[in-house]
């Protein structure tokens, strides 16, 4: 088994919580999807590495990881391919309800309730209501935060295209624009995955699992690379050779990462080379630095209210796990396993 992609599939934005599962996860495309219900800490990411483990040693099936956007440690799906197959296994709770379209036909609901002790549970019924009204609560002000910063970040916007930065960024940029039009074109192919989620740790970044391509990180202040990734997505766009967009978690008109046949263009600084837009910070007003400012201190308080908002659901996936027979997990995981195996190889 290979792990070809790491994505999210859903982010936390300025517009509040976003989720492309019905897009990810369109049932027309799959052999089967199983859909994992049941509460915090019953082990939903667990099964699904489970499964995936035990395809680790099949070269012909390719492995996509989904992250949970809230908490990278945790998963959201898994999507398994081969060569006869394409089969998901999802978690399909809230945030990201996803409810089966053909039942039966290509999508089976998996309750890992019925490992509930429910006479136990009954009498965390006050604690559980109380952790469940502060976790949303606490996502309530984290997406009340994000709203207020996405109008700093339109406010940005305004001065951005007043004082044309777009065209003093081709000036100093040329060069590297030039390059990209020396690859052959190829056909973007509409994906709906991020590489970065925004939570409780700030931004967090995906691995990209690329060995034969030139990645190249795009930097700057937190808002002026995005001027070059405009910039560099229209230039792509029009030469035909965008293989892939990703775009920021927190608004759709700015891309974190874009692939073309022989480069990554990302905004994660971890590669070997950068390219820093911090020099476009010379041509921007006074009232930039003001509203930067504000906007990152937003962002600052909306990771707090999304790291308690993860501390009540950490106490939460407590009271279920110590609560829960596990036991009839491992008797999923291997029916699951087996009707897997039949469909894809």
């Amino acid at each position: 088994m290979k792990t070809i992609k790491t994505y999210f599939a859903s982010a936390n934005s300025y517009d509040g919580f976003k989720s492309n599962f019905s897009t990810v996860f369109n049932p027309s495309d799959f052999e089967k999807i199983y859909v994992i219900k049941g509460g915090p800490g019953t082990g939903k990411s667990t099964l699904m590495r489970t499964v995936a483990r035990k395809f680790e040693n099949e070269s012909n099936v390719d492995f996509t990881e989904i992250l949970c956007s809230s908490d990278p440690a945790s998963l959201d799906g898994i999507i398994l391919e081969s060569s006869k197959a394409k089969v998901a296994i999802l978690d399909g709770t809230s945030p990201h309800v996803y409810e089966p379209i053909y039942p039966g036909a290509c999508e089976e609901l998996i309750d890992l309730g019925i490992g509930f002790n429910q006479k136990e549970l009954r009498g965390c019924k006050k604690n559980i209501v109380e952790l469940s009204k502060h976790k949303k609560d606490a996502y309530k002000s984290a997406y009340n935060y994000l709203a207020l910063a996405g109008k700093m970040r339109s406010e940005i916007e305004v001065i951005f295209n007043s004082i044309d930065i777009y065209s003093k960024a081709e000036e100093r940029f040329d060069g590297l624009l030039e390059c990209v039009m020396t690859e052959s074109a190829t056909t973007w192919r509409g994906d709906y995955y991020y590489t970065t989620a925004f939570n409780k740790n700030g931004f967090s970044y995906a691995p990209i699992a690329e060995k034969t391509r030139n990645t190249i990180s795009v930097s700057g202040d937190g808002l002026t690379q995005y001027v070059l990734m405009k910039m560099l997505r229209e230039r792509l766009l029009e030469l035909g050779a965008v293989e892939q967009i990703c775009n920021s978690p927190l608004t759709d008109t700015a891309p974190d990462t874009l692939f073309t046949e022989g480069k990554i263009f990302t905004v994660d600084n971890t590669s070997n080379t950068v390219i820093d837009t911090c020099v476009l910070i010379n041509a921007l007003p006074d009232e930039y630095t003001v509203l930067k400012k504000m906007h990152d201190d937003l962002l600052e308080l909306s990771k707090r209210s999304f790291k308690l908002a993860a501390e009540k659901h950490s106490c939460l996936e407590k009271i279920y796990s110590q609560n829960t027979d596990f036991r009839k997990n491992k008797q999923i995981v291997e029916r699951i396993f087996l009707e897997t195996k039949d469909m894809l190889l």
